[in-house]
């Protein structure tokens, strides 16, 4: 079953109930709206995002996120997916949020470093329990950008006919579609995706006492019970180090407990309050 969709920025400015209703009538089921951007400075907010996500809500519109990147490294890549989950804060998403990767400062990086660059932007995101997925244009996609880790959406951005040959779920046919209540010109999309709800409702949290130095599966609860709450950014590779330390204390930092890096009882159960 494929969906019809439209995304749009701040450039289309803040987008009522009543105009995001009529988009919906007309036959648009999805948005996805940019939540922020790399200017200038390497972390903005779209000045839009906040009405357009409230109204398009109201309105019964099914939501995604993108995010334009200027990433040109891996840590710059995951400042930029764990901006993103800060701006939303939790709230539900039916659709990935993806990273926008088509900027000339991007272009010579290399297929390798430029996978690797969108691959820990999604693993970022996909650890605090959202859906997460990669933005480009076909000539990217064959030239600029090895593989994307299949896992991860594939946005295609080719007018108006896709003959891309590699896999792709939602495809921007057209930057100068007509949307009943939004004008013209906007972005238009089919989407073979079927929307979810995001962050997913239930993270299995840690059930045993946990101390810097431990391993395994539960130390990997933990690492993405804080991602949720946290937006920490860790790696989930169940080893508790450093990094894990260092968001764990913060955590019992803000919940006033003790801070002592241990997760014990009193930390346990706060972590499942928050779940």
């Amino acid at each position: 079953m494929s969906y019809k969709g439209f995304d749009i920025s701040n450039w289309q400015g803040k987008i009522s109930v009543d105009q995001f209703k009529k988009a919906k009538n007309s036959g648009y089921s999805f948005v996805i709206l940019r939540c922020g951007f790399a200017g200038r400075d390497p972390l903005n907010k779209d000045a839009s995002f906040e009405n357009n996500y409230k109204n398009a809500i109201k309105a019964g519109m099914k939501i995604g996120l993108y995010y334009y990147s200027k990433a040109k490294t891996i840590s710059a890549a995951k400042k930029e997916a764990n901006y993103c989950l800060k701006l939303i804060n939790d709230r539900i998403l039916h659709y990935p949020i993806f990273i926008d990767f088509e900027d000339s400062v991007q272009a010579n990086l290399g297929k390798t470093t430029s996978a690797n660059i969108c691959n820990a932007f999604c693993d970022v995101i996909e650890a605090s329990g959202y859906a997460a997925g990669v933005y480009a244009n076909k000539y990217y996609f064959e030239s600029k950008i090895g593989k994307i880790r299949s896992e991860y959406a594939i946005w295609l951005a080719q007018y108006p006919r896709a003959t891309y040959k590699g896999r792709y779920d939602m495809h921007q046919f057209s930057d100068k579609g007509t949307v009943s209540g939004l004008g013209y010109p906007i972005d238009v999309n089919t989407a073979t995706l079927k929307p979810g709800s995001y962050p997913k409702e239930q993270l299995p949290y840690p059930t045993t006492d946990l101390i810097k130095g431990d391993e395994g599966n539960q130390v990997k609860k933990l690492q993405k019970c804080l991602n949720r709450i946290m937006h920490s950014g860790l790696t989930v590779d169940g080893i508790f180090g450093d990094k894990t330390l260092t968001a764990v204390k913060a955590f019992q930092k803000k919940y006033k407990l003790v801070v002592d890096g241990i997760v014990g009882a009193k930390t346990r159960a706060k972590i499942k309050s928050l779940l």
